[in-house]
């Protein structure tokens, strides 16, 4: 019989799921603001390039974004090897 004093234990395995549920929220937060600062520029990249057409448009902020994707890929990769490269 258990006692109803005793306090619940937290396995290990649920502090994982949270921590890494957690990580996947923060970045999806963090891309979605990334996209919202791209596209609330865009008026300034028209501006400042002097872009008239829709498709140029589009593509300079799809590069931008594309941009934000890829770096946050490679963030992952080198923040072993910039850990290494610091050791030296």
């Amino acid at each position: 019989m258990s006692n109803a004093n005793e306090k619940p234990t937290v396995s290990r395995f649920n502090v994982r799921v949270v921590l890494i549920s957690v990580g996947a929220a923060l970045g999806g937060f963090l891309f979605g603001f990334d996209t919202s600062v791209i596209n609330g520029a865009v008026e300034s990249i028209n501006k400042h390039y002097d872009i008239t057409n829709t498709g140029l448009q589009g593509f300079a902020v799809s590069s931008a974004l594309l941009g934000c994707a890829v770096g946050a890929w490679f963030a992952g990769e080198w923040r072993t090897a910039s850990a290494a490269s610091l050791s030296w």
